[in-house]
């Protein structure tokens, strides 16, 4: 499921639902390597907690993969944020000091998706 940009009402009650009728049903979020994109992760942990919830590609290595010169820049107050974070993704976030836009690798997810649909299949 992708909720494009802010999680809407309508993917937190189907999540909700999900989880009501499956409660081992796991859930992944991917988005923007960004403040927002970080916030928006741990908001949904939390609101789904304890449910099995991963982030989906938004990790240190995709991050390096994809950072460069002319990304976009973070803020004094995003480097604030995220040097009171805990996690490797946050620590190469301040070290670059840039942001990373999930259309960068949304071949990767492309892919992720096609491989988790085929194993379904078998």
């Amino acid at each position: 499921m992708c909720t494009i940009g802010q999680s809407r009402t309508a993917s937190k009650v189907f999540i909700k639902r999900c989880l009501e009728s499956n409660p081992n049903c796991s859930i992944y979020y991917s988005g923007d390597l960004d403040v927002p994109g970080i916030q928006m992760l741990k908001g949904m942990k939390k609101k789904f907690f304890p449910a099995q919830f991963y982030a989906w590609r938004m990790d240190p290595s995709i991050y390096l993969k994809y950072v460069e010169p002319k990304s976009n820049f973070l803020s004094e107050e995003d480097l604030k944020y995220l040097k009171a974070s805990e996690g490797g993704l946050e620590k190469e976030m301040v070290d670059f000091r840039a942001k990373v836009y999930q259309e960068l690798f949304g071949k990767e997810l492309k892919e992720d998706w096609f491989q988790a649909l085929s194993e379904t299949i078998k």
